[in-house]
């Protein structure tokens, strides 16, 4: 289904309830190089940016604030979710203004999941927005690894559908990598060569660093380790050099090569110890060593061709293709690409293909052994079918359970929370289809009732109390509208009302009364009152085909007379004239 295109008003964005996703749409940006600013002193800053939702910003310290402005020009409050889509922030602080004040809400990669607003590896906030409202919206990022991603406004469902796409996708890699990566542990258990090691070490430690790209690390790593799982990636590329060493018999063949690879790698080892230390520099040295490593394997590579060097064209084949999606990403993280999905996933084909055509360059290096490891191939082209059936169905399950929970959200939004009846909501609703449905032989009639002396009651028994005796009188009222087969509501506070079919005035007035007296025989102790006990006044209104109130009319009709039944003495019926 297409969504509506979010409505844009300069940097402004204006809801509705049609629109559920807005995505690359018109922000601020201030770039906050001294980290220093308060959220009133960033506003005050001249220096503000219009920017895409889509931002890349490089590698920086500095602190970068986002601002938005938000309208919803409904006459209903709506809810929406604010995604950032990378986890890796270390700082996503939310500022909103409610009732003149800043209110301030933390996320990033420094808040453990369960003290989050949303418990999502993402960082993700809940926004109330009022009817008719204008919000101002701050973000206030930091990072360590720089800086990039979008930001989401989204309807819940939205929020955990686009959740799900994305956990597929890494589902999907981790799946992957993990066939592949237990394929060649067996392999080295069978066959004790330390290449097979080197290289199911490389994909360990590279699916690490999948987790902690992707957010799912924060799950079990505490903020205070979130530094140390990101030596992943430097160790990943040793692990990758001493593989290449390996297959392409640069000790022996290419013996320069050989030694500035292990000075590489000793240099990758190191900056690997200082992440967690001070990770922003560490992270930039070793993000530079990558940018000479991955072109430097390539040449490798060829020499190896040239050097008639078995499995090099493979090789350098697979190299190519993970240096081309790797360079996409680096050119995103610097700031020189835009962020959008092509760019934030490109390394996953490419290493998923580079890391499938190693695992076959391994598989060539066995021939004695060319028919077990063709009936290994077998079994993992099985493994693979059957790990995709498994995401198939893991789909359909969640995608049945997330149809379930908006069932239930329907279902919430339109019930009273505490007396479990309709609501305000459900009865413009269910009046406008009622309205449709009138006879000429029916009559719909709308009762409008209020607790007498509800008030006193409350100040005098507590709201407990109070409480109960709402739950009671709703329970009679709708077992009322049941019988008359109509609908009981509770429109607010100690207001209720009724909505039915009537073949007159007489039977309107009746089924009032009856109403009254159940209320009456409840028997509900309050001393406030002069009857000593919980009564109702009623105000009745009855429409037929020809009148064709609307829903306003009759709502103002019967509150008329709901309202000179209190003035007459209360604990009475109303019937309302017109």
């Amino acid at each position: 289904m297409l969504l509506p295109l979010a409505v844009v008003a300069g940097d402004s964005l204006t809801l509705s309830k049609e629109i559920e996703t807005l995505d690359n749409f018109s922000i601020e940006i201030l770039e906050d190089k001294q980290n220093v600013l308060s959220v009133d002193d960033a506003l005050n800053q001249p220096s503000w940016k219009s920017s895409s939702s889509r931002i890349s910003q490089g590698y920086s310290s500095s602190t970068f604030w986002l601002k938005l402005t938000v309208n919803n020009q409904t006459d209903k409050q709506l809810s929406r979710h604010l995604l950032f889509t990378e986890s890796f922030l270390r700082s996503v602080d939310l500022y909103q203004k409610i009732e003149d004040r800043w209110v301030i809400r933390t996320n990033g990669a420094k808040v453990p999941i369960a003290d989050r607003d949303v418990a999502h590896h993402f960082p993700a906030f809940v926004l109330k927005f009022s009817e008719n409202s204008q919000s101002t919206i701050l973000l206030k990022l930091e990072s360590d690894f720089g800086l990039f991603g979008s930001v989401l406004l989204l309807s819940p469902e939205q929020f955990f559908q686009k959740s799900l796409v994305k956990d597929s996708i890494h589902l999907f890699m981790f799946g992957a990598l993990c066939i592949i990566a237990l394929y060649n542990l067996f392999l080295w258990f069978s066959l004790k060569d330390t290449i097979y090691f080197y290289y199911v070490a490389y994909i360990a430690f590279y699916s690490l660093w999948l987790s902690t790209y992707s957010g799912h690390i924060l799950y079990v790593t505490p903020p205070s380790m979130y530094a140390l799982v990101n030596t992943a990636l430097p160790i990943a590329l040793i692990f990758l050099i001493l593989f290449s060493q390996k297959l392409l018999i640069t000790k022996k063949l290419m013996p320069n090569t050989h030694r500035i690879l292990s000075s590489m790698a000793i240099c990758l080892a190191l900056s690997a110890l200082f992440i967690p230390l001070a990770t922003s520099v560490s992270f930039q040295i070793q993000n530079t060593l990558a940018v000479f490593l991955l072109p430097f394997l390539l040449f490798t590579g060829v020499r190896g061709i040239r050097n008639r060097v078995n499995n090099a064209k493979i090789y350098s084949i697979a190299l190519l293709v993970y240096f081309i999606g790797l360079t996409i990403l680096g050119l995103m993280a610097l700031g020189m690409l835009p962020y959008n999905d092509f760019t934030r996933y490109a390394p996953f084909p490419g290493s998923l293909l580079e890391i499938t055509l190693f695992s076959f360059a391994l598989a060539n290096r066995i021939n004695h052994h060319k028919q077990q490891a063709m009936d290994a191939q077998t079994d993992l082209l099985l493994m693979q079918q059957n790990a995709n059936k498994e995401l198939e169905q893991k789909v359909k399950e969640r995608t049945e359970k997330l149809n379930e929970q908006k069932k239930q959200l329907e279902h919430l939004s339109r019930t009273d929370s505490l007396t479990n009846i309709y609501n305000r909501r459900a009865f413009r609703d269910i009046f406008e289809d009622s309205n449709k449905n009138i006879s000429d032989e029916q009559k719909l009639t709308l009762i409008m009732i209020d607790i007498d002396y509800f008030k006193g009651f409350n100040d005098t028994y507590g709201h407990q109390a109070g409480d109960d005796a709402l739950v009671s009188i709703a329970t009679i009222l709708d077992a009322q509208a049941t019988h008359l087969e109509g609908y009981a509501f509770r429109l607010g506070g100690e207001e209720f009302a009724l909505l039915c079919f009537s073949k007159n005035k007489e039977s309107a007035l009746l089924s009032a009364q009856e109403c009254r007296q159940a209320i009456f025989d409840l028997t509900i102790e309050n001393t406030t009152s002069k009857h000593q006990i919980i009564t109702i006044s009623l105000g009745v209104i009855v429409a037929s085909k020809e009148n064709d109130y609307s829903m306003g009319q009759m709502y103002k009709f019967a509150d008329e007379a709901l309202y000179l039944a209190k003035n007459s003495g209360r604990n009475q019926v109303i019937l309302s004239d017109n």
